[in-house]
């Protein structure tokens, strides 16, 4: 299957790219040229691999046969120390014969399909996607695996990521800023108080001073003076009920 769809698909762009009649506009076909030289001979030396590297191991019985030999045969076989990799079994000659003949088969297969939907009968690939458009469209939309990855990791994933930063910004900043709101509020009122109750109380001291003067004067320590200012205040009551 991957061998025939490979070729299909690989056929379909060569008969698309430079067979049949252009689909560019005349702006484009203007501006179409060949590579560069550099360019040019990495390709090369990239066919000559693809071309030759099939060559590379083929199997024993087709090598005497054509006359080339196998040289890789035994190329791994210092890398396996193990006696049981020798001794596992080795599918024959025929099967692997059988094998490579089958692939390419597969491969001319899907050459021959390209081919006939592409140049034959180009007409062909239209017709199809009309009578079978949902599977055209299931086909052409890769089955929608990226739509569902889509809707169920990628966007998932943003709506999580929405999530925590709306929750980040108003449940966390909101905590931090609301903190620092009663914090400086809280520094304000005591601010207040501080200002305006105890230190205009320590600041009003003076007035104190001055209230408490006569009292100060009276407390002389003198017994003398406690004696007469009891003999006064006696001499004031007398008189305060003598003139009732």
């Amino acid at each position: 299957m991957a061998a025939g769809m490979t070729s299909f698909y690989m056929f379909r762009m060569i008969f698309l790219t430079f067979y049949g009649k252009g689909r560019m506009t005349a702006e484009v076909a203007h501006h179409v040229h060949e590579s560069p030289w550099n360019m040019t001979l990495a390709l090369q030396v990239l066919a000559v691999g693809a071309v030759g590297a099939g060559w590379v191991g083929i199997p024993a019985v087709l090598g005497r046969g054509l006359g080339i030999g196998n040289a890789w045969e035994r190329f791994l076989d210092p890398v396996f120390d193990n006696p049981g990799v020798n001794l596992s079994g080795h599918g024959s000659a025929g099967l692997e014969l059988g094998l490579m003949g089958v692939s390419v088969g597969v491969a001319l297969a899907g050459w021959w399909l390209a081919y006939t939907f592409y140049l034959k009968e180009p007409a062909w690939p239209q017709r199809l996607m009309t009578r079978y458009r949902g599977l055209y469209l299931t086909l052409l939309n890769k089955y929608w695996v990226d739509e569902i990855y889509d809707m169920l990791f990628v966007n998932r994933t943003k709506d999580l990521g929405t999530f925590l930063s709306k929750f980040d910004l108003k449940v966390i900043d909101g905590g931090v800023n609301g903190s620092a709101f009663m914090t400086r509020l809280t520094g304000s009122i005591s601010g207040f108080i501080d200002n305006w109750v105890v230190d205009f109380a320590v600041r009003r001291t003076d007035l104190i001073y001055y209230m408490s003067y006569p009292v100060r004067r009276i407390q002389t320590g003198i017994i003398q003076n406690y004696a007469a200012m009891t003999v006064a205040g006696i001499l004031i009551l007398v008189g305060y009920f003598l003139l009732r």
